[in-house]
Parts: structure tokens; sequence; C-alpha cells
């Protein structure tokens, strides 16, 4: 009797498992696994993005590969591809800025070193603005993720037709 009931129990909550899977972010042993889709996982110079044993993108910070994971997940792809361009152009930038400054540093000749400050210091602003544009598309991402968990409290409440509201009863109890 007991087994026939642990088993009922088991086949109740086993679609209700598998919907919350495909919700929530959990930290493993390796990285992140997202959505029943993504898996995060840390390499030496940043953060891979898998699904379904398929590379997707190798991105400079976690938040990033998280916003990406979000984007693709709401169907957001002109954000997700966003996130994805913008970050390989702040790592390009980054690595350039890097070798720039090792360059500069090492110039005898003063003209030349100060063109080469000029220019570095315009990647750096290139930064800079690169970095506000991930920030509001994270942002953004972050959205999307709110709404779609307020889509889905939405789905779960009811709603009572039948109750008037205040003011028409309010109303009705005056005359």
């Amino acid at each position: 009797m007991n087994d026939k009931l642990l088993q009922k129990l088991q086949d109740m909550v086993r679609d209700d498992l598998d919907q919350i899977e495909k919700q929530t972010i959990l930290s493993v042993e390796d990285g992140f696994a997202l959505f029943g889709r993504y898996h995060i996982s840390h390499t030496g110079n940043g953060f891979k993005v898998q699904r379904a044993d398929n590379d997707i993108a190798c991105f400079d910070t976690v938040r990033l590969a998280l916003s990406w994971c979000i984007a693709d997940k709401c169907n957001q792809w002109t954000l997700a591809d966003k996130i994805k361009n913008l970050d390989h152009t702040r790592q390009r930038l980054k690595n350039d800025i890097d070798i720039s400054s090792a360059l500069t540093k090492r110039m005898q000749d003063q003209p030349r070193r100060c063109i080469a400050e000029i220019k570095v210091d315009h990647k750096r602003s290139r930064l800079r603005q690169v970095n506000e544009q991930l920030n509001k598309c994270i942002s953004l991402a972050k959205y999307w993720q709110i709404k779609g968990f307020q889509d889905e409290i939405a789905r779960t409440r009811r709603t009572n037709t039948n109750t008037p509201n205040r003011a028409s009863h309010a109303k009705s109890s005056r005359a």
C-alpha cells in the first residue's frame, strides 16, 4: 500500500519538478546549470556557455554568460547577439589596450609616445562606452527574467470575477 502511494506521489511531483527545472539556475560543481538547457563552466580565461554539449560562446564574466542565456531563453535573440558581440569587442579592446600601453611605455621618441598615449586614451573611452552598453544589456536581461517570473505567477493565480470592486460596491450600498 505504501509503495503505491509513494509511486503516485512521485508521479504527481515529477511534472512539477520538470517545470521548476525549466525556470531555475543551479550552481553545480563545475559552474552553473540553467533552465534545464544551458551549462556555464569556468575556463582559464572566461566562462564557456554550452547547450546540449555544443559550445555557444566564451564570455568574459559570469554575469554576461548568464545574461546571454536569459536572453536566449526568452527568445530575445537580438539582445543575445548584442551581448555576445559587445563582449567580444570588450575583450578585444582590453587586450589591445594592454598591448598598446606596454608598447607606449617602451617608446623613447616623445612625439610618437604622445600620439600613442592619445590612441590608448581613445581606446579606453571606447571601452567605457562598451561597458555601459553591456550594463544596459544585463539590465534588460534581468527585466526579461523578472517578467518571466511574473508571467509564471500570474498563470497560477486564481481570478475571482464574481466579486465586485470596491467602487461599485460602495455605490450600491449607498442607494
